[in-house]
């Protein structure tokens, strides 16, 4: 939940990815407890699992659709060359499209939940493994749809796009034609089509060595306990209220992968190759170019968000400067003390049935529908939520969505407030797919990242209110502002951090620099202290930290952590009207961008929706807000 925790890590898109549709998923950086991580599945008790049997009855079910989906490839060809014959051909080709669309991405569903009930098992790993396979197939099956399609001429495509038959691929054609100078011959296409398959490669070479293959070291700590480094104890150390603790972790941490850096060099170089393979090859002016206009978004919002962000560092420097005085830092500031806790003292337990009642108390502003779905829910038995850790469950949480199937959530609850705002933020995701589907027919069901996240981090921000508003508790009410701060901190300022980078990296490959572990630590370096205040006196980044960029898998995403920060600022205006108009704004939320489905633009659905992001206001709402409460925490503290 990199919203409100500052996780590292997200999701690797799945085999699913690759179609119209996909699953809203990411991963937060919860520890789970280790009693509970250690139980075997069976013990985990049915009333705390999903259920799995609302996406095919068993596992024969499953093996058997899949064949019989690879039986049907070679029907797929069967359109080819008579795709602009008349509508009625291609309403059906497009019918068979998306049935198998559709089937695929239920496949996918399946087995990525299934192995990540437990990743120790080789079975469901294989699962997941065939069906990538098996989508490449597909996509180099169908490789000739959009080109032939477009050499309709485009008065003739529109009016075609204008029958009630078309109703439902308004959307598919329409983006069809937007995209229609990036789309190449059916032989280039089909070219791209069998080297989708090698798309995730680097990423999962980075993951396995860095989450797995890299040597470790060992830290003595100061109570004279000896750690080591695994991601997990990592996280949890730099968190620690013992500042020379902390310092050892850094330099541990930070030291192993500085004697890596041109392997994490040479991999992230090549991801962004290939990224520029792709863009040239299309036809794009720049990978930028590429990732944006995907998802509907002009590349003038990526800078622009960059710039009224940075704009506003010097809100984060007196943050900083609050946090050094809170932590009772005597001297300089620096880096290893940027993630301890603030108020370690209000920490309490959040019981999941607790945490129920409080967001559903929460969300009580967006109406009485939309209660009564997350009470559903949160039904015992309604086979919705993973709730607890066990062992070889996947880290972390994320909500998958598969239309025609409710919403599975998995989490890994820990009884503590990390637990109860990753609730909300995947409680968030899954009411949008349960709006989205009740309302949009499958191709204009699925939603853009660029909105997937406004949806989440706005039920985090009423989870926030909500607290606030019952919380008279001193101590708690530090406890919250400092949770939010710490939110916002990662959700904007460090996700900007990492967007200027991923901006810079692409651009140096487009002038023929060479990635090197040098220049890369060289400009991740410059980023940390400008961001931080190094040369201001804010927080002294030492040179060994300047490898961070080699421990982030979000590089290996194309363009995509803005999305966080957009979204975040988005919702953070949009909260502000629901808790300010009542009803009203909670209806046009709702009606506008919940239940719309990809049935407009992102920018023009979040338009609709009561937010415009390329105005100053939704800016000025969010570091407005964000100034207030570093205020009220300095007059607490």
């Amino acid at each position: 939940n990199l919203q409100a925790h500052d996780s590292d890590f997200i999701e690797e898109p799945g085999p699913a990815a690759a179609w119209p549709r996909r699953s809203i998923q990411t991963l937060n950086t919860q520890t789970a407890t280790l009693d509970r991580a250690s139980l075997p599945r069976d013990q985990v008790g049915a009333k705390h699992t999903w259920d799995l049997t609302a996406v095919y009855p068993d596992m024969d079910a499953w093996e058997a659709e899949k064949t019989g989906l690879i039986h049907e490839i070679p029907e797929l060809g069967r359109f080819k060359g008579k795709l602009a014959d008349g509508p009625e051909i291609l309403k059906e080709a497009l019918d068979t499209l998306m049935t198998v669309h559709q089937r695929l991405e239920r496949l996918s569903h399946y087995a990525s939940l299934h192995r990540d009930e437990d990743l120790t098992r080789s079975g469901p790993a294989a699962m997941v493994d065939s069906v990538t396979k098996l989508a490449s197939e597909i996509r180099a099956a169908t490789a000739y749809f959009d080109p032939e399609i477009l050499t309709l001429e485009e008065d003739t495509l529109k009016a075609w796009m204008a029958m009630p038959a078309f109703a439902d691929y308004d959307r598919y054609l329409h983006d069809l034609l937007r995209k229609k100078t990036y789309v190449l011959s059916t032989a280039e296409e089909r070219v791209l089509a069998n080297a989708s398959a090698l798309a995730p490669v680097l990423h999962r070479t980075f993951s396995t060595f860095s989450d797995a293959e890299l040597k470790r070291p060992t830290v003595e700590l100061s109570d004279g306990k000896t750690v080591e480094m695994s991601p997990a104890n990592f996280r949890i150390q730099r968190q620690s209220p013992v500042r020379e603790d902390r310092k050892r972790c850094f330099e541990a941490h930070w030291g192993m992968y500085g004697d890596y850096w041109n392997t994490f060099a040479n991999l992230l170089s090549g991801q962004v190759t290939y990224n520029s393979f792709l863009a040239r090859t299309r036809g794009y002016d720049s990978v930028l170019h590429m990732a944006l206009h995907h998802n509907e978004v002009p590349v003038d919002l990526y800078h622009t968000l960059i710039d009224r962000v940075t704009a506003h560092l010097g809100s984060y420097f007196r943050y900083l400067k609050l946090r050094k005085r809170m932590l009772d830092i005597e001297g300089r500031q620096y880096y290893h003390d940027i993630y301890p806790s603030l108020v370690e003292a209000a920490k309490r337990k959040f019981p999941v049935e607790n945490c129920y009642n409080v967001v559903l108390n929460a969300a009580a502003p967006l109406g009485k529908d939309y209660v009564g779905n997350m009470k559903e829910a949160f039904t015992s038995g309604s086979g919705w939520l993973d709730v607890y850790p066990n062992k070889g469950k996947r880290s972390g949480a994320y909500m998958a969505g598969c239309y025609g199937v409710h919403p599975m959530i998995l989490l890994n609850h820990n009884d503590d407030f990390e637990s109860l705002s990753t609730l909300a933020h995947e409680m968030g995701h899954a009411l949008h797919s349960v709006y989205s589907q009740a309302h949009q027919p499958y191709p204009r069901a699925d939603y853009s990242i660029f909105v997937a996240e406004v949806a989440s981090t706005l039920n985090e921000a009423l989870l926030m209110h909500h607290l606030l508003e019952v919380e008279t508790d001193g101590e708690a009410r530090k406890f919250l502002l400092a949770e939010y701060l710490h939110g916002f901190r990662g959700t904007v300022f460090r996700q900007i951090m990492f967007s200027e980078f991923e901006r810079e990296i692409h651009a140096m490959a487009d002038r023929r620099e060479a990635l090197t572990g040098e220049s890369l630590n060289a400009l991740f370096l410059d980023l940390l202290r400008r961001y931080h205040g190094h040369d201001d006196g804010v927080m002294h980044i030492d040179d060994r930290y300047g490898v961070e960029w080699a421990y982030i898998p979000h590089f290996y995403y194309r363009f995509y952590v803005y999305q966080y920060t957009s979204s975040f600022i988005a919702s953070t205006a949009l909260v502000e009207q629901i808790l300010h108009e009542g009803a009203p704004a909670a209806e046009r939320y709702i009606n506008n961008l919940l239940k719309a489905g990809c049935s407009a633009d992102p920018l023009t659905l979040l338009r609709n929706a009561g937010v415009d992001l390329t105005a100053q206001e939704p800016y000025d709402i969010a570091f407005q807000k964000f100034d207030r409460f570093v205020e009220e925490l300095d007059a607490l503290a």
